[in-house]
């Protein structure tokens, strides 16, 4: 699950409360954001746009974070060249564990 966030935002709990982008209703990534913050006991204001739009949203400050849940690395998310924005971590928390396994994203992933 790739976070994309401005830099002031450190974790994904600082998203709760604030605007986040889930794509399309009833997609993977939809279903997953959803989840993933419910066991987290976070709520943000979800929306449903498409990723490039919302990535748009979010570089004019529109939006507080995009989501996308896809395999790594993710053409759509390494095209993002914004040095104001950055992959948030997510948190292996135990609430997690039963239905997903571990990923790690770094660096040589993505530029950003």
């Amino acid at each position: 699950m790739h976070v994309i966030a401005p830099k002031a935002i450190k974790s994904l709990r600082e998203l709760d409360g604030k605007t986040v982008s889930v794509d399309l209703p009833n997609g993977g990534t939809f279903v997953t954001a959803l989840i993933v913050f419910e066991r987290l006991g976070i709520r943000p204001n979800f929306i449903y746009v498409e990723q490039r739009i919302a990535l748009e949203k979010l570089r004019n400050g529109e939006i507080d974070a995009v989501i996308a849940v896809q395999g790594k690395p993710s053409k759509i998310i390494s095209q993002i060249r914004d040095d104001r924005l950055h992959l948030v971590p997510v948190d292996y928390a135990k609430a997690l564990q039963g239905d997903y396994l571990p990923a790690t994203l770094s660096a040589s992933d993505y530029p950003i």
